[in-house]
């Protein structure tokens, strides 16, 4: 599993809040290859630069596109294209019991 999702798994490092000189650090998933990437609203929240850290090491700058708060989601743009894309299951078809893991890269 770790080694179908690797290059999907995005670092995310935001810095400078509107109050303060801070920083934050998360992890992501490019969920399109067009540069959609979904991360946590937390990483991201009131911050002034976004930057996003592909598998290679490659840092695109990301803009907001929504975030929810009550969710704690976030979805981010960067400009780029043919990017490896998740593939997302579908949470119609789980059932009790069903294996689940969790993989990201949230200390950069």
């Amino acid at each position: 599993i770790a080694k179908k999702v690797r290059s999907s798994v995005v670092g995310v490092i935001a810095e400078g809040s509107a109050n303060f000189n801070n920083s934050s650090v998360g992890s992501g998933i490019i969920m399109s290859a067009d540069g959609y990437i979904i991360t946590n609203n937390h990483v991201i929240d009131s911050m002034n630069k976004i930057t996003v850290v592909l598998d290679d090491s490659t840092n695109y700058t990301a803009y907001v596109v929504g975030t929810d708060s009550r969710t704690d989601l976030a979805v981010l743009k960067i400009d780029a294209d043919n990017l490896p894309a998740a593939s997302f299951g579908d949470s119609e078809k789980l059932e009790q019991g069903d294996l689940a893991v969790a993989i990201g890269n949230p200390a950069g």
